[in-house]
């Protein structure tokens, strides 16, 4: 029951982002991605990294991630729920909530973005993405940089009050500086 619900509820906001009903924003704000939901992409067969793209979902304009294969080659396997896109939702009585998207409702969301913004993603590698995830890391968290035009930093998080990140930051590969074919992306940037 609690994940139809919750399909139905992110079915709903995908429709009201799509048709404009919530604020259009270039402030990418913080987005926190579970261990649990990153190992479970990463371990999926022939993942060597994950993308992230800037979206805006029902809390505002935030990360969404999905597994990568050598080739730059989205993973996405509807019937899975490991091989779908992701999306930061919040914080939840201290927990960080990750909902898993239909291709279609991520589609909406990257596309609330772009229509508002010049799109960008950023590709990060399996090894840069697991060096975060050791030791007290509760997973990692994404940020918009500030000193690099259209790029994503990654860093380790750790639960403390919500979620608290530490450590080094890591840039991602950005496109459009460095885009495969854009048959490979979700919503290729503009």
């Amino acid at each position: 029951m609690k994940k139809s619900l919750s399909t139905s509820i992110i079915a709903a906001l995908a429709l009201l982002v799509s048709s404009g009903l919530f604020a259009q924003s270039a402030n990418i704000q913080a987005s926190f991605f579970s261990k649990e939901v990153v190992s479970s992409i990463l371990s999926q067969e022939g993942c060597t990294g994950l993308r992230m793209y800037p979206v805006i979902a029902s809390s505002g304009t935030v990360v969404m991630i999905i597994g990568i294969n050598a080739s730059g080659d989205e993973i996405y396997k509807g019937s899975s729920y490991v091989g779908k896109y992701y999306v930061f939702s919040g914080i939840i009585n201290g927990n960080v909530n990750d909902v898993a998207l239909t291709k279609e409702q991520a589609q909406a969301f990257c596309s609330a973005y772009s229509s508002k913004n010049s799109g960008f993603v950023s590709d990060f590698t399996s090894g840069s993405i697991n060096s975060l995830l050791g030791g007290e890391s509760a997973g990692i968290s994404i940020k918009f940089s500030t000193s690099q035009t259209n790029n994503f930093l990654a860093s380790a998080y750790k639960k403390e009050n919500g979620a608290k990140t530490y450590g080094r930051s890591s840039p991602g590969e950005p496109c459009p500086s460095a885009c495969g074919e854009p048959g490979q992306y979700l919503c290729f940037p503009k």
